[in-house]
């Protein structure tokens, strides 16, 4: 008799686990595809980072840009982004987005998706790797219809990460 109440016990927690891992699974859907899909790398990976890495060498704000940005190769995304705060300050006004870019990595890969939704803002809604990370903090967000939308218009692009976005896609319906 005792061990079938401990049978019936633990096959009855067993359910409740299983029927509660569901029910995480279903609303916390958009969080666990943000955490299989977001890479901290920059779609593109560092080439135009190392163009931006090579300016001014007796610059300040040239010192810790490239020093964030071999933080952020390094996947120390907490000092990286210390760095790339640093040099946004003093430079308020970008022409080469791409740091903003690193930053909003960084920002992601630290747990800082308010911080990376402003630096994803400040970038144009055209650039495929702007809209690949709208699409990811949208997920992180649980806003999946945000991210369908962006992923849709990735889609439309000739962008290396198009054939993801469309895997996603498929995955999201």
């Amino acid at each position: 008799m005792k061990k079938a109440l401990l049978f019936g016990t633990v096959l009855f927690c067993f359910a409740i686990g299983a029927l509660a891992m569901t029910n995480y699974r279903s609303h916390n859907s958009g969080r666990l595809l943000f955490e299989e899909f977001f890479e901290a790398t920059p779609p593109g990976g560092y080439g135009t980072q190392r163009a931006l890495g090579a300016i001014d060498q007796n610059n300040t704000d040239a010192s810790i840009l490239r020093q964030g940005i071999k933080y952020h190769q390094a996947g120390d995304y907490d000092l990286a982004l210390v760095s790339l705060r640093a040099y946004l300050e003093g430079n308020p006004v970008q022409e080469e987005k791409a740091v903003m870019l690193l930053a909003a990595g960084a920002a992601m890969a630290t747990g800082n998706y308010a911080e990376a939704r402003e630096y994803v803002d400040e970038l144009s809604e055209s650039a495929p790797s702007t809209i690949w990370y709208d699409a990811l903090l949208n997920l992180r967000a649980e806003d999946i219809q945000g991210a369908k939308a962006s992923l849709t218009a990735l889609t439309g692009k000739n962008s290396e990460r198009s054939a993801t976005a469309k895997e996603l896609l498929t995955r999201l319906r």
